[in-house]
């Protein structure tokens, strides 16, 4: 039983549960503008509470404390000398 679908713009690669928070945070390439995009939604109503450009081509994977709800994005762009990689740290959502 399908309970909720959001349209959150971007092509999805990965995806964290904050379930003491009550949030998910959905990342993956964004409007194509050479950067990835993380959204956070809230799992209880189904908004997008924001979303935030990471950096690099491709987002690898997403994790978040959720004691905290800080948000870790970890993603990674090609370059002549092989991949060039970022971690990235997303200020919980109030």
């Amino acid at each position: 039983m399908l309970l909720m679908s959001v349209d959150v713009h971007l092509y999805p690669s990965a995806l964290a549960i904050d379930g003491q928070h009550g949030r998910a945070f959905m990342g993956g390439s964004g409007t194509g503008a050479g950067t990835g995009l993380v959204a956070v939604l809230d799992t209880r109503g189904g908004r997008v509470l924001a979303t935030a450009p990471v950096p690099g081509t491709q987002l690898i994977a997403l994790a978040v404390n959720d004691r905290s709800g800080t948000g870790y994005a970890l993603s990674a762009t090609p370059d002549p000398h092989g991949m060039r990689g970022w971690l990235t740290l997303l200020h919980p959502v109030p």
